[in-house]
């Protein structure tokens, strides 16, 4: 009995540990909401050297605040979308953040481009990542 519990931990402990990915942003761009427009307004990016961590149902950034995210639910995935001709395929989760405000995370990929966004989006503002696609770590 005392080897089936020390192999059951080992197990857990060895699954959790790795059930992860990990995404590099290298561009970031912020992003205010135009209620004129009623559309997003977004800086120039910026070039950042991010890593974006997803466990399960958490994400982390290793940015200036130190991002955390906790997936609430899956809002669904998009693929019959096009942005200037070139088709993506987008799905998106509601979170909660560190300070326990609402978000939507969405990880969109471009078909053709190869580009990979990821956009965290608050009722006003919003967070644009360039991840490279040919950086990924599955583990």
């Amino acid at each position: 009995m005392k080897k089936l519990i020390i192999a059951l931990t080992f197990i857990v402990a060895t699954t959790t540990a790795f059930a992860q990915t990990k995404l590099y942003a290298y561009a970031l761009e912020h992003g205010q909401w135009n209620k004129y427009k009623e559309e997003w307004d977004f800086d120039n990016y910026k070039k950042v050297d991010l890593t974006i961590s997803i466990y399960s149902n958490s994400i982390y950034i290793n940015d200036a605040a130190q991002t955390s995210l906790t997936v609430l639910s899956f809002d669904g995935e998009k693929s019959d979308k096009t942005y200037g001709g070139e088709p993506y395929t987008v799905n998106a989760w509601n979170c909660s953040d560190e300070k326990n405000r609402r978000c939507m995370f969405s990880l969109v990929r471009y078909h053709t481009s190869k580009t990979n966004l990821i956009t965290i989006r608050y009722s006003d503002y919003s967070f644009r990542y360039y991840v490279s696609s040919d950086k990924v770590d599955n583990f």
